[in-house]
This record gives structure tokens, C-alpha cells and sequence, in this order.
């Protein structure tokens, strides 16, 4: 899965004026994209960002693109290099000024759109929605059970009813980085290996599922491909309770196959199985909410991983929400599960069915 992550980045910059002196004064620019429409681009940008956009935050993605500016090299050997934060930021600008076209939007801006992990993935999904439905407003609340607030996102219309909707994010940096770790060190070792022997193939780590406990070394991951009897196959490892910091048995598995060696790095196909932290999710929505005449309501995850839809279709049945899950590839695209309602709008779902495609540029 090709997720949006929380980089580090520190500013390369500590205002807009500087982002845009040096912009101006490097002649910042891409391929068909001039500098003269690099920094409109920079201005619509600037025009949402919010008061502390200069700090520190948990969500430096943005920054990271404009730490480009600062590195721009414009000179004629470089002309013609890729500077792939030209087009993010170009990409960006476009997805804004979508965005001020939408009813509700100025919440949304008010919030921070680039403060927060959340409020930008909110911003996406808007964008998403917004290209196939009417997007009726945003950053809301409705009264739930025992009168309390329940936050919605996002409000559109299908099939005459107002659909009420809620974003949660469940990817989970922090366990793909404990994958990311194991598979890397398994692949330095099998290509040291056909390196150091001369080979024109070697075994390659193809599929990686189940997620390491945390506190597991790189140093085990090392012995553990050395210990390798080097042939195709499926490996499976059970950690015991407390091995790592886990509280219960984990499971990792393994599938190994051969591949031509070219001394590069391939990656492998993973995944984890996070249906709990999906299910808690849902019923934290569907718990709060009151069904109401006129009124749907839909829970948008965030997540690459699958699930068993089937089961999930006979779970939702006789709930109060509806629910579908977003695989959202960097500011890109977005790849959608399919739509499941509760039996009294099941019509709603064959609705979103049609008018959303599950694959949409953004």
C-alpha cells in the first residue's frame, strides 16, 4: 500500500515571503510547469494555510515539498529533471481551489487543513466525493444519543436523503514500519548472498503477511535469513506472548520465491489484518449516531488492507450506518471497497455503486 506518511521534515523556511523570493529568484520550475505558474500555485497554497503553518507539527507533508524550493538546482544540466514536488504542489493548488467551491469549505480551512494528519486525509476524501456527488456542507454536528455531539465530516445528497459522513484513518505508520524493517534486512541479506556467490537469481521475500511485535531486533531478522535453507516456499514464524511487546501469540508469514537478480531492491507484497481497529471504529460511529427520517449515515476508512466483505455486509444489515473503505495512493488517487448500508438503505449504496467509480484520479 502506497500511503501518505507522517514524514519528519523540518522547514526549509520560516515564512511565505521567503517561499516565494526563492521560488522567484531560482526560477523554480518543471517541464511544462513555468515559474510563472509555479507561484500562483504557491499563492493558493498560501492562501489556506493556517496562522502556525511555520511550526512544528505532526504533519509536515507539505513541507516537505516546499523543502524542494530551497534545493532547486535550475541550472542547464537539470533543466530537464523530474522535480516531483513542482507537480505535487501544482496537483495541490488545483485540489484547493475545488475545495473553495464547495459549500462549508471555510470550516474545514478554519480548522487547518495542513495542521493535522486527519484534516488533510478529510481533504482528500472531500475532493474524492466531490467529483461524482453534491457536497451539501461539511465540518458539522448532529445530536447523537443522550444528546450528545457527533462530528460529520462531510454532508451529501443521494437518492433525495441527506448522507451524513464521518472519516477515520486506520492506517497504522507504525506497524508497516516494523514490516517495512523485516523485509528490508531479509532482502540485504538474500542479495548479499547472490552477490557474494555471483548468482543470476536469487530468493526473493514475495509476500509478507502479519505484522512483527514491536521491540523485535534487526538483528533477528538477520540470523533468520542466514538460517535459510534458500528454497521457494512458505515460512511461518509464532511469536510467543511477551517475546516482543505483544501480549498475545503473533503470526508472521512468509512466501519466498526466485527471482533474476539485477542487485536492486524489489518490493514484496504485504499486508496486516487491523478488522479490530476497523470494527472499533464503526461501532464508535454507529453507537453515537440517532437514525433520523431523511437521513443516512456513512463511515469513510482509510485503509489499504482488505477485508472479508461478505461477513461485513451480514454485520452491517441491521445497523445504523453505512461503510466503505478508501485506499488513498499519496495526493493521487483513491481506490474505493464497496459501498455497504444497512438493509434500509440499500438503495443509497446502489446508488454510490454507480455514481462512484472505484478507481478516481484526485
Amino acid at each position: 500500500m502506497v500511503s501518505v506518511a507522517r514524514i519528519v521534515a523540518y522547514p526549509s523556511f520560516d515564512n511565505w515571503d521567503q517561499v516565494l523570493h526563492s521560488a522567484r529568484d531560482r526560477n523554480v520550475r518543471c517541464m511544462e510547469l513555468s515559474n510563472d505558474q509555479f507561484m500562483k500555485d504557491l499563492v493558493v497554497v498560501r492562501s489556506i494555510a493556517h496562522r502556525h503553518f511555520f511550526k512544528p507539527t505532526n504533519f509536515d507533508l507539505i513541507h516537505w515539498w516546499l523543502n524542494g524550493v530551497a534545493q532547486f538546482d535550475g541550472s542547464e544540466l537539470q533543466k530537464n529533471i523530474h522535480y516531483g514536488f513542482v507537480h505535487e504542489i501544482h496537483r495541490l493548488a488545483i485540489q484547493i481551489e475545488e475545495l473553495n467551491k464547495l459549500p462549508g469549505s471555510r470550516r474545514l480551512i478554519r480548522a487547518g487543513i495542513f495542521s493535522h494528519f486527519g484534516l488533510y486525509t478529510q481533504f482528500q476524501v472531500v475532493i474524492w466525493l466531490s467529483k461524482n456527488l453534491k457536497i451539501i456542507d461539511q465540518e458539522k454536528f448532529t445530536s447523537g444519543v443522550d444528546g450528545k455531539k457527533v462530528d460529520i465530516d462531510i454532508m451529501t445528497e443521494v437518492n433525495g436523503k441527506a448522507v451524513s459522513i464521518q472519516v477515520k484513518d486506520v492506517r497504522e505508520e507504525a506497524r508497516q514500519s516494523r514490516q517495512e524493517e523485516a523485509i528490508m534486512v531479509i532482502d540485504s541479506v538474500l542479495s548479499d548472498r547472490a552477490r557474494r556467490l555471483n548468482l543470476d537469481c536469487t530468493l526473493w521475500l514475495k509476500v509478507f503477511n502479519g505484522v512483527p511485535p514491536d521491540g523485535i531486533s534487526q538483528k533477528y531478522w538477520e540470523q533468520f535469513a542466514l538460517g535459510m535453507d534458500y528454497k521457494e516456499g512458505t515460512h511461518t514464524i509464532t511469536f510467543p506472548a511477551f517475546q516482543g511487546k505483544n501480549y498475545e501469540p503473533v503470526k508472521i508469514r512468509m512466501k519466498f520465491a526466485y527471482r533474476s537478480f539485477s542487485g536492486t531492491f524489489q518490493r514484496s507484497a504485504r499486508g496486516f489484518d487491523n478488522t479490530k481497529r476497523l470494527e472499533y471504529e464503526f461501532n464508535k460511529f454507529n453507537d453515537s449516531i440517532v437514525s433520523k427520517d431523511g437521513m443516512a449515515y456513512l463511515l469513510v476508512v482509510i485503509s489499504g488492507d482488505k477485508y472479508d466483505w461478505l461477513e461485513m455486509s451480514r454485520g452491517i444489515a441491521n445497523e445504523k450506518s453505512g461503510i466503505v473503505v478508501l485506499d488513498i495512493a499519496g495526493n493521487e488517487t483513491v481506490q474505493r471497497s464497496l459501498f455497504i448500508f444497512p438493509t434500509k438503505d440499500m438503495d443509497i449504496g446502489g446508488t454510490l455503486e454507480t455514481l462512484v467509480p472505484e478507481w478516481v484520479e484526485i
